[in-house]
């Protein structure tokens, strides 16, 4: 009799255990996932970004000024011929027909080697963030691959962007009443932040992937939760770093200026950007990765399982 009593007692005492030790087990889970909840509300830490941005640059300012200096040189060729055209004066029509295209098809060509540079300049930061060991030519390299894709996609940016654009610059310029004009302008400027800030990363995935994807939606997805963050490192903080092309347009007021002044203030800009560049696309570059860490942890259960997979492959 006593023994069965001993009996139950270790049943009970055995039940009691295995309660506690699921019960255990259910609050260890439980706090594993608050934890990566928590990770993925406080998603990417700005000074994060812009401490890792600093260090690489650092690191690499070697590479990543040569390819910004010959950007320059492009935007100094181009300046140089618009100058020359501003100030050369010429009687035929023949001439005056030739010298009006003429800037077309220069523009066209250094729009072309001037975004191959921005591909390579995204090539050789990628490259270095993730440690691996990359030359100018590798950058160039890359770029040749990769360049007419990235045009595609960036024009359909474009074409996105510059309807809410348009209207923002004929508001601001053309429309007389002053309520009308300024509800205009801040409505479609903050279209304009929503669209630049949620596409951000449409042209750069296809730097960054080799895999063809729906562009628009990854970047969309990459931005949704981080949208206050990513404007302020790729919208404002860029903008806060050009200071000659605000004197430029908005001071000195460049309508006004003679060909001289112009080509001077184009140049100063030109060269001011040279330092500055290769800060502005690091913190879109290194946010970007962060973005992608971020996104693995929070996202179990996405809307489109296609694009999550996407996601997890992506290389960081």
């Amino acid at each position: 009799m006593k023994s069965c009593n001993w009996s139950e007692e270790c049943i009970q005492l055995k039940g009691k255990a295995k309660l506690q030790s699921n019960k255990f087990l259910c609050n260890e889970r439980t706090s594993i996932k608050m934890v990566e909840k928590s990770e993925e509300v406080q998603g990417v830490k700005i000074i994060a970004v812009i401490d890792e941005a600093i260090r690489i640059y650092k690191a690499n300012y070697k590479l990543f000024l040569k390819i910004t200096f010959f950007i320059f040189l492009t935007e100094i060729f181009s300046a140089v011929i618009n100058y020359f055209l501003k100030v050369f004066k010429y009687n035929s029509s023949i001439l005056f027909l030739v010298l009006n295209m003429l800037p077309f098809l220069i523009y066209i060509i250094v729009i072309y080697f001037a975004t191959k540079l921005s591909v390579a300049l995204y090539a050789g930061i990628s490259e270095r963030y993730k440690n691996n060991d990359i030359d100018f030519k590798g950058t160039l390299s890359i770029a040749s691959e990769k360049i007419w894709r990235y045009i595609g996609v960036d024009l359909q940016l474009f074409l996105i962007l510059v309807i809410p654009g348009l209207i923002v610059f004929i508001s601001f310029f053309y429309v007389k009443n002053p309520f009308i004009k300024y509800v205009l302008v801040s409505v479609f400027s903050l279209v304009f932040i929503y669209l630049s800030t949620i596409y951000k990363f449409a042209p750069i995935i296809t730097v960054f992937e080799k895999d063809k994807m729906k562009y628009f939606t990854m970047s969309k997805l990459m931005v949704k939760g981080d949208f206050i963050r990513v404007a302020f490192l790729t919208v404002f903080l860029p903008f806060t770093f050009s200071p000659p092309i605000f004197l430029y347009f908005y001071i000195f007021d460049r309508p006004q200026l003679n060909p001289l002044n112009s080509f001077i203030f184009t140049s100063i800009n030109s060269m001011f950007h040279i330092f500055i560049t290769p800060f502005t696309t690091l913190l879109v570059v290194v946010l970007y990765y962060k973005l992608i860490k971020t996104k693995r942890i929070g996202l179990e259960k996405p809307h489109n399982k296609k694009l999550m997979t996407r996601l997890m492959k992506m290389k960081f």
